[in-house]
């Protein structure tokens, strides 16, 4: 039984990253929907908005939010311009908590997936269409 099983890690952080470029300030309506959903389903989710924590506390650190507890970073790539900062930001959480498990979901995801795929030192998976239900049965399966 891997450590992760072991755990029974129940969090999941939602990644909206906005610090690499202006043009994707404000987090899609997506994202607020599926924290809400997972959350009224036994996982307490946290939706991350780089430059706002940047903003507020001079320095983004991913160290800051990857505590015992969390079972899943996921990474919002609705808009493509956010893709070099999720991708660098997945390889952090590799780097410093690597039983995480890392996923991207988003219209530009879904798209490109081979392409974010292709990296699997620090992509574990991408979620294509809609997430609700196939991050609650990841979050689950990683659970057993």
């Amino acid at each position: 039984m891997s450590k992760l099983a072991e755990s029974k890690r129940s969090s999941i952080l939602l990644f909206h990253c906005a610090r690499y470029n202006p043009c994707t300030p404000i987090v899609t309506m997506g994202l607020w929907g599926l924290a809400d959903y997972m959350t009224k389903r036994g996982f307490p989710t946290t939706i991350i908005h780089t430059e706002v924590e940047e903003e507020c506390y001079g320095r983004f650190d991913i160290k800051r939010y990857l505590n015992g507890d969390v079972l899943v970073a996921g990474f919002s790539l609705h808009w493509f311009p956010a893709s070099a900062e999720a991708l660098d930001l997945a390889a952090d959480v590799k780097k410093h908590a690597p039983d995480v498990f890392t996923v991207f979901g988003g219209f530009t995801s879904s798209f490109f997936y081979s392409d974010i795929l292709a990296r699997p030192e620090s992509v574990d998976g991408v979620i294509r269409g809609d997430g609700e239900q196939p991050l609650l049965k990841l979050a689950t399966a990683l659970q057993l």
